[in-house]
């Protein structure tokens, strides 16, 4: 590391101990000064020492060593709603109660919060929390926001703030000290995002902010007894050291009964799990690198659950210091290790230190923390989202501040559920409508077979579902397979496929719906074929007993190139006995005109395949003579060219997941492996014999000497090799684009 690193490093570190510091003393007078006075100098001393323990943990246990991060802003003021649930409670019973239970409720959130931290990540479901509703993120940041800036105004005027209750707290609030509080943290705030990348303006200010406190007091000849009994300062605290005031709260005291029925732990929880996300992606994008939200959440996980035993609220990363030293390659354990130092100083330093420090300060460090988050979430969003969304933004932050966090986290939560369900049941389930003239199996047929299909295409119909299937677009389904099926006879399909393969998931009431739709088909005699594309739907299928055993009409295949010629099969048997009974309009003259054609230039192609193979002769060797046998995988360098005279060879492709997925079925009289003996390319599927009969492969060398030694039958076998292709292309892309 460069000696420029180092300094640097060092400088980062010194102004993060600073704020570190700041932090710790504004959110312990935050938690405790109102609710358990007598023992702020106990709170406070929690906060320096476990907040020095946070900081030194997350520099070294992270997998981005030597990051900063603590005590964070939005678990501390959901904290501080905690405690002041706590002590309305236990008000009749002192001090000494209330804060022994304030600090088993903060230990319990932050150990809960470290252990869901640990398991969520542990278990890969990191990325589940960035599936909660961006407006409802937004709403519970803005509204932490505001409770943080409500609290430095408490924390300054020495008065409990109820927007509701404004005039009570006109009255028994230093609104002076509020007014210059919010001056300070909106000076603090312009600073800040004018120098955006320099980490020493906020320390600068809170060192600038002190100084010019006691200047002006010492100027107007202010003793320091008056601003504490004025309560312009934090103090007086007890003489007594800081390390004397840490200790395990007496269980004696403990109501378990108010501390287990306080909802704001489930809260913290849920809330610090979004902040610690939106934290990482905001530090991915500040330091240009992808990180494991897994790793990182079980990691924070690892240090919440250490430094819980203090009474410390939820502590991770914190981005403009972390992103400046990984700008500034001064990326080391040593240095967070460095400001780790400088917080436990302050705390060794005593109440000395933080007596005198300015209420003032300590609020108008709320103020610019309250003003970040909501210039972000609630300021910056309304351009960013529709009306409704934002209506739902405001609406949190106004029920938090009305009714409390609990209930804003219930509206979140149920607005959670409406968007869900007002977004998802707008879209249509039904991506596409086809028919069979659309789409083929991948199966070789006489040409008779495959005119019959394109007269009856209308007896086939495929439904191609999307997204999650739940109560509200099931239902939207349903109502359009009954519409199709109580058509008139003429027009009702005999078979319906649905194609599950793009759809993500499926609840049970969504699989009730299903099991409806097969009684239908088992009323209008027709059948319904269902390819579920995935496990997990096959196995809701399951669960919710939808399977052929039940249902006498119901079909149920993994592969769709399969259901398609299942259905195709059966549609081919009752179209011929239509014909021999003459019941279809389609008189056997036009019937022969329409397909007599086609079977002509059909049997041109054949007769020239025996003649080309027939003039082969030796230089042909038999291949695919059992049935399983493979001619070629998929991205295999095949130069062979291989000739189906007679048997049948699947042509598949693997998917994502390694599956195979058939898209051709070729019979006798084909042409294989084109692409690799003519051009040289990679086989782009793979060939394995299905039904085992003859099959000769002209090896790459003796095509290469056809050219030379005999020109005619050379062209002679690219012409049918050509002939052949375009019929195989046609219906190979088809397959393709239904994947």
């Amino acid at each position: 590391m460069t000696g420029s690193a180092i300094r640097s490093g060092i400088s980062i570190a010194v102004g993060f101990a600073v704020i570190a510091v700041a932090i710790a003393v504004a959110f312990g007078t935050l938690v405790f000064g109102h609710t358990a006075h007598d023992h702020l100098a106990n709170g406070i001393a929690h906060f320096l020492l476990g907040g020095a323990v946070a900081v030194a943990l997350l520099g070294v246990v992270t997998r981005l060593r030597g990051q900063f991060g603590g005590i964070q802003d939005v678990s501390a003021a959901l904290g501080a709603a905690i405690a002041l649930s706590i002590a309305t409670s236990l008000e009749e019973l002192g001090d000494s109660v209330i804060f022994a239970n304030i600090l088993v409720a903060l230990i319990g959130a932050t150990l809960l919060t470290g252990l869901f931290f640990l398991v969520v990540g542990r278990s890969r479901l990191g990325n589940l929390v960035r599936f909660v509703p961006f407006p409802v993120v937004a709403g519970f940041l803005a509204a932490t926001g505001w409770l943080i800036l409500k609290g430095g105004l408490e924390v300054a005027s020495d008065a409990h703030l109820v927007v509701v209750e404004l005039d009570y707290w006109l009255d028994h609030a230093n609104v002076d000290q509020a007014l210059l509080t919010l001056l300070l943290g909106a000076v603090a705030y312009v600073l800040v995002r004018r120098f955006a990348r320099a980490t020493w303006v906020l320390p600068a200010t809170i060192v600038v902010g002190i100084i010019g406190f006691f200047s002006v007091t010492a100027a107007v000849g202010t003793s320091v007894q008056y601003l504490e009994e004025h309560h312009w300062l934090i103090g007086p605290l007890p003489d007594e050291p800081l390390w004397k005031a840490v200790g395990v709260p007496d269980i004696a005291l403990v109501e378990w009964d108010t501390v287990l029925v306080q909802g704001g732990i489930l809260t913290v929880i849920m809330v610090s799990a979004i902040a610690l996300m939106v934290t990482q992606s905001g530090l991915e994008l500040a330091i240009e690198q992808d990180m494991d939200v897994n790793d990182e959440l079980e990691r924070s996980g690892i240090v919440n659950i250490v430094v819980s035993v203090l009474g410390t609220p939820a502590s991770w990363v914190h981005i403009p210091s972390t992103a400046t030293a990984y700008r500034r390659s001064a990326m080391h354990w040593g240095f967070a290790a460095l400001a780790a130092g400088i917080m436990f100083l302050a705390f060794l330093a005593g109440p000395g230190l933080v007596s005198y420090f300015p209420r003032v300060v300590a609020g108008g460090i709320l103020v610019f923390l309250g003003i970040e988050l909501l210039k972000e979430w609630l300021w910056n969003t309304r351009r960013e989202m529709p009306w409704i969304d934002y209506l739902i933004v405001i609406t949190i932050v106004v029920v938090v501040e009305v009714f409390g966090f609990i209930v804003g986290f219930g509206v979140g939560v149920v607005a959670s559920i409406i968007i869900f369900v007002v977004r998802y049941s707008s879209q249509q389930p039904v991506r596409e409508r086809l028919d069979g003239g659309s789409v083929h199996s991948g199966r070789d047929r006489p040409i008779p077979d495959e005119r019959l299909l394109d007269y009856h295409d209308e007896q086939t119909v495929i439904l191609q579902l999307q997204g999650f299937i739940f109560f509200g677009t099931a239902y939207t389904l349903y109502r359009q397979v009954k519409d199709l099926m109580e058509d008139s006879e003429e027009r009702r399909p005999s078979f319906l496929v649905l194609d599950m393969r793009l759809v993500q998931g499926m609840d049970s009431s969504a699989a009730s719906t299903f099991a409806k739709m097969a009684r239908l088909f088992g009323d209008a005699d027709a059948g319904l074929v269902i390819v579920p594309g995935s496990d997990v739907i096959a196995h809701a299928l399951e669960q919710a007993e939808i399977t052929p055993e039940n249902f006498e009409r119901l079909q149920v295949f993994e592969d769709f190139d399969a259901a398609i010629e299942s259905c195709e099969e059966q549609v081919l048997v009752e179209a011929r006995e239509q014909l021999q009974a003459r019941g279809t309009g389609l008189g056997d003259d036009e019937f022969l005109d329409a397909v007599f054609g086609d079977m002509m230039a059909a049997l041109d192609v054949q007769e020239e395949f025996e003649e080309v193979v027939r003039l082969l002769g030796d230089r042909l060797s038999t291949v695919g003579t059992a049935e399983g046998d493979v001619l070629f995988e998929q991205h295999d360098e095949n130069t062979n060219l291989y000739f189906v005279v007679n048997g049948r060879v699947v042509i598949e492709k693997l998917d994502f997941h390694g599956d195979r997925i058939r898209l051709r079925t070729l019979g006798s009289w084909n042409i294989v492996g084109e692409l690799g003996a003519f051009l040289g390319y990679r086989e782009p599927f793979s060939a394995r014999v299905e039904r085992a009969g003859a099959i000769r492969a002209l090896a790459k060398a003796d095509l290469d000497a056809l050219t030379t030694e005999e020109p005619e039958l050379a062209r002679r076998l690219q012409s049918l090799t050509i002939q052949l292709m375009g019929s195989k292309l046609a219906k190979t892309t088809q397959a393709v684009a239904q994947l």
